[in-house]
């Protein structure tokens, strides 16, 4: 896991492990963890070096959806800790978050899927990801194409590990994955996590490539992503999933999705016929579902063809939907994320 929150509801939720499950290991059970960075193309030509570059008029940068992605929960922790870790209150931070997010033009809802639309989709100026995953590209694509920014201030992910009791336990292999979660803070297992450009947090390994940063780590800054987040969720927003819900006569609750964890339905929606996938959207502090996401498939009906641009364009002239942006692709099918004409807010 990337997130010891997703950790945690197993504990509170699942009860599949003990509360204390941080305590079992070294370093509260992080191994291993990775800063948030900034990869932009070769030469840099947009000039960016710290987070207040990426709110510069004609500058947008690729950053996964914080709904559905924990790199982009990171990336949003770390565009709001750069305010705060420098004297700022919650306002400023959120303003700045606000403007950072009125500058990506993609919502990926995960980090390759971001990945994916900045180096072959050629979107976005900077993609705002983990450092592993920078070289990681790099290493795949060719240094010399892309360039790593460091900023001045950003957060360090952590990646911590834990036993799944019940599992262990109901198959009897509890020692040897005790050994397997033990090898990761031996020094031969934290030289492997810097070999694939992962940051030991354990043991003294020669780290000659990882660039000295100031970062922060979500116990620091004060606040779970969960809070940050739900805080940031406007009322409008989760109004207009409703709306969705209640033009495409759904009924969330009798169909499943409160437990499910998505659902494809089709129906007829401002003229055109969309396949829609649900995703319940989760407080993973809490555990409860908070609204959802709406990834909409476009096709028209029979003879009047199914490409997504012909779709789009007849939903814009109905005055409903103005903007759609491809978000995440699975199973070679198109999601599409659709922006309201009046609140310009996703649903």
């Amino acid at each position: 896991m990337n997130r010891s929150a997703d950790i945690d509801i197993l504990a509170q939720k699942g009860k599949l492990i003990p509360a204390n499950w941080q305590t079992r290991l070294p370093n509260n059970s992080v191994p291993s963890a990775s800063p948030t960075v900034f990869l932009v193309r070769k030469g840099n030509p947009k000039q960016v070096k710290d987070w207040d570059d990426l709110v510069r008029p004609g500058v947008t940068s690729v950053i996964p959806n914080p709904k559905t992605s924990g790199n982009g929960k990171y990336s949003y922790l770390a565009a709001w800790g750069y305010v705060t870790q420098k004297g700022g209150d919650a306002a400023k931070a959120r303003q700045f978050v606000t403007e950072l997010f009125k500058h990506v033009p993609v919502l990926d809802t995960g980090g390759r899927g971001a990945t994916t639309t900045f180096a072959q989709r050629e979107i976005g100026d900077v993609l705002v990801t983990f450092e592993n995953e920078v070289y990681l590209l790099q290493k795949e694509l060719g240094e010399d194409k892309y360039e790593v920014v460091y900023p001045s201030v950003t957060v360090l992910a952590e990646n911590p590990v834990s036993l799944v009791d019940k599992v262990v336990d109901k198959k009897g292999t509890r020692k040897v994955a005790q050994a397997y979660l033990e090898f990761h803070f031996s020094p031969q297992g934290q030289a492997l996590a810097a070999k694939h450009y992962l940051r030991p947090q354990v043991s003294e390994v020669a780290q000659p490539a990882f660039k000295k940063l100031h970062t922060f780590t979500v116990k620091q800054e004060g606040v779970t992503m969960t809070q940050r987040q739900s805080n940031q969720e406007p009322e409008h927003v989760i109004q207009l999933r409703a709306e969705l819900k209640h033009a495409l006569s759904l009924d969330l609750e009798e169909l499943g999705l409160l437990e499910a964890s998505s659902g494809e339905y089709e129906s007829t929606f401002i003229g055109v016929h969309l396949k829609t996938a649900f995703q319940p959207i989760y407080d993973a502090k809490q555990g409860d579902i908070y609204g959802y996401e709406a990834l909409i498939r476009p096709s028209l009906f029979g003879t009047l063809g199914s490409t997504p641009e012909f779709a789009f364009t007849y939903a814009e002239q109905s005055g409903k939907l103005v903007q759609f942006d491809r978000v995440c692709r699975s199973q070679h099918v198109l999601n599409y994320r659709a922006i309201h004409q009046e609140t310009a807010c996703c649903f």
